[in-house]
């Protein structure tokens, strides 16, 4: 279920980055902490972390992801990976034209699983 959309940037810099297939991510959704962002690229899961004891100011650049979209539209979803997967199918129909598109989604509960989850999905407008 989508809630609402706004027009805003995402910047965000994370320290860590694991890309799963589908199934791995699924058994790694119960474990993911609130502000994870995930990217699907190409059937993978692309799960950005950050390491909580790490000062990302002090961090030399080349071992930091930096992840931007500017201006950005934001979704509320609420509901299912399968949901979540056809979402991201009817945003990517619009960006066919442009290759910097980028769509990054934020958990924003903890206690997400494959059958229910809360997450803002970012992407390029």
């Amino acid at each position: 279920m989508i809630n609402a959309e706004l027009y805003t940037e995402f910047k965000e810099v994370y320290t860590d980055k694991d890309t799963v297939n589908r199934v791995e991510f699924c058994k790694k959704l119960k474990k993911l902490k609130k502000d994870t962002v995930v990217e699907l690229n190409e059937d993978m899961y692309c799960i950005y972390t950050r390491d909580a004891d790490v000062d990302i100011q002090g961090q030399i650049q080349a071992t930091t992801f930096q992840l931007e979209i500017e201006p950005a539209a934001r979704v509320r979803f609420e509901g299912s990976l399968e949901e979540y997967e056809c979402l991201l199918d009817e945003i990517n129909k619009k960006s066919i034209r442009n290759r910097d598109f980028k769509i990054y989604g934020r958990l924003k509960d903890s206690n997400a699983d494959r059958e229910f989850f809360i997450m803002d999905v970012y992407y390029l407008m």
